[in-house]
Parts: C-alpha cells; sequence; structure tokens
C-alpha cells in the first residue's frame, strides 16, 4: 500500500495537467423528446390498456421538461474542478484520494456511493436557478 502511494505520487507529480476537453456548445443539451411525446413501442405498450395512460404520462413529463444549460452555477464548478488538479500537489492529491476510493471498494466492500461521500466527492446535477426552475 505504501508503495502505491508512493508509485502515485511519483507519477501525479510527474504527470503534465489534463489536456482541455472538447468545447461545450448549445447543442451539446439538445434532447429529442419526440419518442417519449409519440412513441408506445418504446414501452412495448401497444394495443394494450395501459398504453393511452402510459402516452399521456410521457407527453406530460415531455412537457414539463427542462433542459440543462451552461450557466454560471455550472461554469463555478468547472472552475473548481479543474483547479484541484491544476498544480502538482493538487494532482497528487486527486491521486492518493482515487487510490483510497477504490481500495475502500475492492478491500473493504464499501459501495460506490459510500466511497465517493467518505472523500466529499461532489455530482453535479443541476445550479440553483435551474432547481428553481423545476419549482
Amino acid at each position: 500500500a505504501i508503495l502505491n502511494v508512493v508509485v502515485s505520487y511519483v507519477l501525479a507529480y510527474s504527470a503534465k495537467p489534463a489536456r482541455e476537453g472538447a468545447a461545450i456548445g448549445s447543442w451539446s443539451y439538445s434532447v429529442n423528446l419526440t419518442e417519449l411525446q409519440t412513441s408506445r413501442e418504446l414501452w412495448g405498450l401497444e394495443g394494450t390498456a395501459s398504453g393511452d395512460a402510459v402516452l399521456a404520462a410521457a407527453k406530460q413529463l415531455a412537457g414539463s421538461f427542462v433542459p440543462s444549460e451552461l450557466d454560471d452555477g455550472l461554469a463555478h464548478f468547472l472552475r473548481e474542478s479543474a483547479g484541484e488538479t491544476a498544480t502538482p500537489t493538487g494532482r497528487v492529491m486527486t491521486r492518493i484520494r482515487h487510490v483510497c476510493f477504490w481500495s475502500l471498494q475492492r478491500y473493504l466492500g464499501w459501495s460506490r456511493p459510500d466511497a465517493s461521500g467518505f472523500f466529499g466527492k461532489r455530482l453535479y446535477v443541476a445550479s440553483e436557478d435551474q432547481f428553481k426552475s423545476l419549482a
């Protein structure tokens, strides 16, 4: 285990910062709701009594869909995430946390969500403004 941490430290310290990924445009957030609004075959309910009820619920769900967008909350989250690995020390700490995260699952039988929560990993779901638009 100590050797793994030492090797991780050397690899992470000598590693270059991650390359910037592909640009995210408004097209990245588009969702095709056509099948949700019109297809009974998707759920195998064609010709069944419950097909009409499911189709009505699917149309209602499609009508209430709120698309995600690149807003200030998401931009802040992305900047923070990139900043965590912008320095050699950040990359080393990220690597050590990853090895520990993996070890908790592999050797102690922890679930992935439990190990993530233990290390305070963050998952971006939506910004505060996006949640407000749902209410």
